[in-house]
């Protein structure tokens, strides 16, 4: 009984996995277990990287889609941990055009790599992306297995 019950499981699974397809929607694809969604990042002007299905485009610049939560209030240090007496709330935005300044010419010293040269360099934020999806198969100890199944086009929406 316990086989039969076993092999319902893993074809009913299975039969999921399959049905996913770049014709899904992306809340689809994102609440079907057994699929992974490899999303690309934007590094934010004013806080961490965050993935680009949270983000959306307002002119020239790229803004979150829900607040960011950060300490606004650090409580005194105990035995060298720090805890936060209150939190902050804030958008975070990227630039989607600018200039970074980046190492050209490096050079190896005593184990240690030095630069050189500066140079600024401009970017774009791209709002376009073909995103990979992947089935993902527990294989024990913590473990996952990821096997590519498509890519599908993402394009990041207006703040409207």
């Amino acid at each position: 009984m316990k086989k039969l019950l076993m092999i319902a499981l893993m074809t009913a699974f299975a039969a999921q996995l399959s049905a996913a397809t770049a014709n899904n929607s992306w809340e689809t694809l994102e609440s079907t277990r057994g699929i992974s969604v490899e999303w690309p990042t934007v590094n934010l002007d004013n806080g961490p990287m965050v993935t680009v299905n949270n983000v959306c485009y307002d002119g020239e610049q790229l803004q979150t889609t829900s607040a960011l939560k950060t300490c606004v209030d650090w409580a005194n240090p105990r035995r060298g941990q720090r805890e936060c007496n209150e939190y902050g709330y804030y958008t975070g935005v990227a630039q989607m055009n600018g200039y970074n300044t980046v190492c050209t010419d490096w050079t190896a010293r005593r184990g240690q790599r030095i630069c050189n040269n500066y140079e600024d360099q401009a970017y774009t934020v791209a709002l376009d992306y073909n995103v990979a999806v992947y089935s993902k198969t527990f294989v024990g100890n913590g473990e996952f297995e990821y096997d590519f199944l498509f890519e599908k086009a993402y394009s990041v929406p207006s703040c409207k």
